[in-house]
């Protein structure tokens, strides 16, 4: 028998980092080569290396909800297309399967074998979001459907390079089932060339470290990120912690959806059960097991694996309880397309939140719980033809900074946050007006919209736009929390006020802007003021106004026991206005001198103390 390689600690420590950079050249390189602007501008993907078989070694932190499904993509081609169609050197595959590997059918793989002298030690895996990929609707979020081959292009491992070449029969079939078909095939490439990027650094390793301290790499640090993950939970108490999270379904009949999960923490493993989830929908809010899982690991690795490598060893010490036929696990047929970011994937990641924030309450590490952020926001699909008469579709991406939820210990974190991505990021302002038909009135944090508490969550942002340079343009809206508050408070906190979006028809800003006015806030506005719902489509015509208020974050402990030093900082800074400040934390701000009167803010604190002692006795 051969005797296994054991690397060194420093041969270890050097290979982890070489492959961590390896993931992130193919970031870098996909932003660059990409055409679209949720990738280039938003960095709407991520990346990773797998062994052989298929599974995780290293993960980028990209969009951390496609964790586990580039695993489950490159376990699948591994064990399904071996022989036929085969796997050889020079391949690339294509996987969006959301039955096997995918969240949305818009969340597009594209994975490629490592081959040295012959066989096969790796695979490489660039996934992003497409803007468009076919069905019913633009975009591929699809409102309407029923059923999920409604939904668009679904790709169970296509090989799209065969011996390094792009095959011209798949390309010709699959640019014209879009309606970008350029694009479309661009950003295929663009993950071939970031695949391709990564494939030469990888083979660079082997030949200065051997094929035998690589594949000990491979192997040694799940096990590491193992042992980590097993000695942090045992740390942590055992218990069984619940949450439940309500939120607007897309069928009117069906009122609210419901996700539930019980986080059962023993030992040095946990399992997250989603038994009393809601019956799949009739809808496209429901999320197939493979996008359950990863939504559902986003908080695990943000909040217990922050200081671990990312790999299959960490999460292996998952069980899960995903009911057949809920909406976190419904029947093949069941639509899907709008889980991310509007539905049952996205809810999954707060009540996984809540639970794990409850388990950290409960040790003496109370310092990392943390009040949900980011779970409350628009999301709006803007499509139309564009300034050069071409067909645009794009996402406004400001989901991508909502005001991050509190902490233990401080405020959270304002319009930079959410628990799905490490990179938080948004299109900037003269990009997106480079290249959209529509101009920015402004983008600025938005006041009152931080959860209330001892330590007050995130402001969120808001957004105000017109069509500038066309016609009329298309807005297919997605969305949470528009009613039920999703943005939960923790220990006292209050959650963060629900998101809204507002149309002005007939606004006719023209005036204005020739007067040398610009509007500031949504009373400057003129025009029929509209209160648009969520997951609905609606025409922008090139007199109206779009305002948008994206989420902000959940409050940590009681708002009366916030300093009331810290609420005028608030004030002065526009975070919080003189009403919330009284209404909310009981603090009396003169609005002249803009300094807390202490013996009111005393006497109101003392009555509103009362009032719930009082409150609490009647019920």
């Amino acid at each position: 028998m051969v005797e296994k390689t054991k690397l060194d600690p420093i041969t270890f420590e050097i290979l982890r980092h070489r492959l961590e950079e390896i993931v992130a050249e193919s970031y870098y390189t996909l932003a660059r080569v990409s055409g679209n602007a949720v990738i280039t501008e938003a960095g709407d993907h991520e990346e990773s290396i797998m062994n052989a078989m298929g599974d995780t070694v290293m993960v980028g932190g990209g969009i951390v909800e496609w964790t586990g499904c580039l695993e489950d993509a490159a376990r699948y081609i591994s064990q399904e297309y071996e022989d036929n169609p085969g796997i050889h050197e020079g391949d690339q595959f294509i996987m969006n399967d959301t039955g096997i590997a995918a969240v949305h059918h818009m969340d597009i793989q594209v994975l490629k074998p490592v081959f040295w002298e012959g066989k096969r030690v790796a695979w490489l895996n660039c996934a992003g979001h497409m803007m468009d990929v076919g069905g019913m609707q633009e975009s591929g979020f699809v409102f309407g459907a029923t059923e999920r081959i409604q939904e668009g292009l679904c790709m169970k491992g296509v090989k799209i390079c065969e011996k390094g070449k792009i095959r011209r029969d798949i390309e010709d079939t699959l640019k014209y089932m879009t309606r970008q078909p350029d694009l479309f095939m661009l950003e295929i490439g663009a993950r071939i060339a970031a695949n391709n990027a990564a494939a030469t650094r990888l083979l660079q390793t082997i030949e200065e470290f051997g094929i035998d301290k690589v594949l000990a790499i491979f192997e040694e640090l799940p096990e590491y990120s193992e042992k980590l993950i097993r000695a942090k939970l045992r740390t942590l108490p055992d218990g069984v912690f619940r949450a439940t999270h309500h939120f607007e379904s897309i069928r009117e009949d069906e009122g609210y959806l419901t996700v539930k999960c019980a986080l059962i923490k023993e030992g040095d493993s946990i399992t997250l059960d989603f038994t009393g989830s809601s019956p799949q929908s009739k809808g496209s809010q429901n999320v197939a097991l493979p996008g359950a899982r990863s939504n559902a690991e986003c908080p695990f690795l943000m909040m217990l694996g922050y200081d671990i490598p990312w790999n299959y060893g960490l999460w292996g010490v998952i069980n899960w309880v995903l009911p057949e036929g809920s909406i976190v696990n419904p029947s093949p047929l069941a639509p899907v397309s709008t889980n991310t970011p509007a539905g049952a994937g996205y809810v999954m990641i707060g009540t996984v939140t809540d639970c794990i924030s409850q388990m950290y309450l409960c040790s003496d590490r109370t310092e990392e719980a943390y009040a949900n952020g980011g779970n409350a926001f628009h999301n709006p699909n803007m499509y139309g033809t564009g300034k050069r008469g071409e067909f645009f579709i794009t996402m406004m991406m400001e989901l991508m900074i909502c005001g991050g939820g509190a902490l233990a210990y401080r405020d959270g974190d304002n319009t930079c946050s959410n628990l799905w991505t490490t990179k938080p990021q948004v299109t900037n302002i003269e990009r997106a007006e480079e290249h959209f038909p529509w101009l920015y009135l402004w983008r600025k944090e938005a006041m009152d919209t931080g959860g209330p508490g001892q330590y007050r969550g995130g402001t969120g942002c808001t957004n105000a736009i017109i069509s500038y340079g066309i016609g009329e343009m298309g807005v297919h809206d997605m969305g949470l929390g528009m009613e039920p508050r999703l943005a939960n408070g923790l220990a006292g906190g209050y959650p963060a006020p629900n998101v809204k979006q507002i149309v002005y028809r007939g606004a006719n800003l023209k005036g204005m802007f020739e007067n040398g006015q610009l509007p500031r806030t949504p009373d400057d506005i003129p025009g029929h003021r509209e209160v648009k719902p969520l997951l609905h489509s609606f025409t922008l015509n090139p007199e109206d106004a779009y305002v948008i208020y994206f989420g902000g974050g959940g409050g940590y402990g009681d708002p009366l026991q916030r300093d009331p030093e810290a609420v005028v900082k608030d004030i002065h800074q526009e975070y919080v206005s003189f009403e919330e400040a009284k209404r909310t934390y009981g603090v009396i701000v003169d609005p002249d001198t803009q300094q807390v009167n202490w013996e009111e803010t005393r006497n109101l604190r003392q009555e509103m103390i009362q009032e719930r002692l009082t409150l609490g006795k009647r019920e």
